[in-house]
């Protein structure tokens, strides 16, 4: 029998009819659903590869739809700019769901991507060449906001963590007419994640690989503090960790000045400022929001490498 289909492309609908085949037989049919899923088939629509579409939407008007959605302030508005800007005609719940089936994907690669990065870092097989001159900066922090969702404690905040990465490679600089000096930032990666920092650090950790991690001569952090960074000396190949947030500097300090940290063949310590291996917290003007962590080879001069906020 003949059936209509409309699809809606970037190019706005497309209807047509076309053949729809139905097995005979009940065996047919339930081979058919075990295959494929569905009760039939319409050769035509395999032929222009719109079989099994989500949402009846070609894949590239989907990407188009959730770029929109993503950009706009509400789904509304993405309804109505789509209609503006590709003249297709797509309603705010259709744009929503689209919006949520493309993010899923998208994440789904990301978190397959970040888990594999993180295997490899905890069984020794990524390379640290430091072969590239410069700096390498991740910055980190983090804020909560309130979802729709309850966590196991019956909660609906959660802290939404974003990660930004760029080299000094990527610092532009010039003197203005004034002569002043003057930098701009020409490239940078972004990583964002609603969750537990333990997930978190695996997707900054894909994020930096991305930026050049482990082949730039040093790594500087810049972050608020949180708890994943107890254990970051043990695990990344950071040179400098600057900590924003005062109220996170006892724990973190307790922590790393415990800890004989091992990377490879060499041993590293912890030196906080001017204070070696152990500081008192009463010392540090709480005005400072800025503090540095060195951490410095024990065959280099740590004298050389500690250095003052």
């Amino acid at each position: 029998m003949r059936l209509p289909l409309s699809v809606v492309t970037m190019y706005g609908g497309l209807s047509y009819m076309r053949y729809y085949l139905k097995p005979q037989d009940t065996a047919s049919k339930d081979r058919l659903m075990e295959l494929t899923g569905a009760k039939g088939v319409a050769p035509l629509d395999s032929f222009l590869g719109v079989a099994g579409l989500p949402f009846k939407i070609t894949p590239e008007a989907m990407l188009r739809i959730a770029y929109w959605a993503q950009n706009q302030l509400s789904y509304q508005r993405a309804e109505e700019a789509i209609y503006e800007i590709m003249h297709v005609r797509v309603n705010d719940d259709t744009v929503r769901m689209v919006s949520d089936y493309v993010g899923r994907a998208v994440f789904e690669h990301d978190c397959a991507k970040a888990n594999e990065a993180y295997r490899m870092l905890n069984e020794g097989k990524l390379s640290f060449l430091k072969n590239r001159r410069g700096v390498l900066y991740l910055l980190t922090d983090g804020a909560a906001v309130n979802t729709r969702l309850q966590d196991d404690a019956g909660s609906t905040w959660r802290e939404n963590k974003l990660g930004e990465v760029f080299s000094s490679q990527d610092i532009y600089s010039w003197t203005d007419k004034k002569g002043q000096r003057q930098h701009k930032l020409q490239r940078r990666e972004y990583v964002s994640y609603l969750g537990p920092a333990a997930e978190f650090k695996k997707h900054l950790l894909y994020c930096a690989l991305c930026g050049g991690y482990g082949q730039f001569e040093e790594t500087v952090v810049l972050s608020c503090g949180c708890s994943m960074w107890a254990e970051t000396p043990n695990k990344y190949w950071i040179t400098f960790i600057y900590v924003r947030t005062y109220t996170h500097m006892p724990r973190l300090c307790s922590i790393w000045t415990r800890q004989n940290i091992c990377l490879g063949q060499k041993e590293f310590v912890i030196r906080l400022g001017q204070a070696g291996t152990s500081i008192s917290c009463r010392s540090w003007n709480r005005q400072r929001t800025l503090i540095q962590v060195a951490v410095a080879s024990t065959y280099m001069d740590t004298s050389q490498t500690t250095r003052e906020t």
